[in-house]
């Protein structure tokens, strides 16, 4: 049975080393036996130049838009109105995505998405998403085969891929209502990596869904008959580990198994906030997933393992 939770190619654990004010700790990831996970984790394996870190998602609205006034004005495009709204944005961003990709026009893109997710999300407080990248970066393209391994669920304490692309997916081009100039479907495995920690959706299959349903009244030409091309979601790379950082936090050790638990929720809000840096990550190969689960499920009392 311990041998499932060990893969293939590379190792089977992330050891994330961040700091929070003065104190340093892990967080630790198992990661998923699948090919994406394995060339983004060679991405990272040969970068030797650290890592740079972007935590829009973890800012203020008020501190996002002061931002995107700045980066508007450097680049004499229009700046955000008063009340910011979504048409305001879908017309930066179609902008956004017409122009080179220097690092203005490319903070404003990062911008405009983690904006988008404040307006659009009641529970934006809770949401401490968190995405960081490889200085040494790598393009590896993805082929089709890849694509079995795409999941539109979003999960507390998942690793997933970043986007790693100037554009939009068909999922947000729908939440958004944007229009076809803005798509542009991930193409490439890069550094890019999503720390996830959000408010669940309260069932499954909700993005598929609500884009479903928005398909029936779209006039854009969306290849529902062509899945691939579709692309919807995202990479998963790997899942948390219920370690002492979390533990120190709130002791409860099943409270951490359920969906939505306040004790997830608040350590989004009060611990993995702004003030946190990644400083590292690394890999090793362990049994730390497996000797977990077997401890909090308290299996040793059922099964001779």
């Amino acid at each position: 049975m311990k041998e499932f939770y060990h893969n293939k190619i590379g190792y089977n654990t992330a050891i994330i080393k961040c700091k929070k004010e003065n104190t340093i700790f892990n967080l630790y990831y198992h990661l998923y036996d699948n090919p994406v996970q394995h060339i983004w984790q060679n991405i990272h394996l040969k970068n030797k130049q650290g890592l740079k870190v972007c935590n829009f998602n973890l800012k203020p609205l008020d501190v996002l838009i002061a931002d995107l006034t700045l980066c508007c004005l450097d680049v004499n495009a229009e700046t955000p109105p008063k009340d910011i709204n979504q048409t305001y944005l879908n017309k930066l961003h179609c902008l956004a995505v017409s122009k080179d990709h220097n690092k203005i026009w490319s903070k404003i893109n990062d911008l405009i998405h983690a904006i988008e997710c404040k307006i659009s999300n009641q529970f934006n407080e809770y949401d401490s998403t968190l995405t960081f990248y490889a200085n040494e970066e790598q393009q590896i393209s993805i082929i089709e085969e890849y694509k079995i391994f795409l999941d539109t669920d979003m999960k507390w304490g998942r690793l997933n891929l970043g986007y790693g692309t100037i554009g939009k997916d068909w999922l947000n081009i729908a939440k958004n209502n944007d229009g076809l100039e803005d798509l542009a479907v991930q193409s490439t495995i890069n550094s890019e990596t999503i720390m996830s920690f959000c408010v669940e959706p309260g069932m499954p299959l909700v993005d598929e869904i609500k884009f479903y349903n928005w398909t029936l009244n779209s006039s854009l030409p969306i290849p529902k008959n062509n899945l691939n091309e579709l692309s919807l979601g995202k990479y998963p790379l790997g899942q948390i580990i219920i370690s002492d950082t979390l533990l120190d936090f709130h002791q409860n050790v099943s409270d951490w198994y359920v969906p939505n638990h306040k004790c997830k929720l608040l350590w989004n809000k009060y611990f993995f906030n702004d003030s946190v840096e990644i400083l590292q990550i690394r890999f090793e190969n362990t049994d730390m997933l497996y000797n977990t689960y077997i401890k909090d499920s308290e299996l040793k009392e059922i099964f001779n393992v």
